[in-house]
């Protein structure tokens, strides 16, 4: 699994280019023009479910 942060275009454009498990995270409008920032405790949510869902 590929957990991917970034802009609406560039993540539709990963997506097709990715072939397999895609996780994405848009953080805005392509072009982006200024840094973002993203939630911690959201990856952490993200990570922790990833996890938990490969120990079935």
């Amino acid at each position: 699994t590929i957990i991917l942060i970034g802009s609406d275009e560039r993540l539709k454009l990963l997506e097709k280019i990715i072939d397999g498990q895609v996780i994405t995270i848009e953080i805005g409008p392509s072009p982006l023009t200024e840094d973002k920032w993203v939630d911690p405790e959201g990856m952490k949510k993200i990570l922790r479910t990833l996890k938990a869902s490969r120990k079935i």
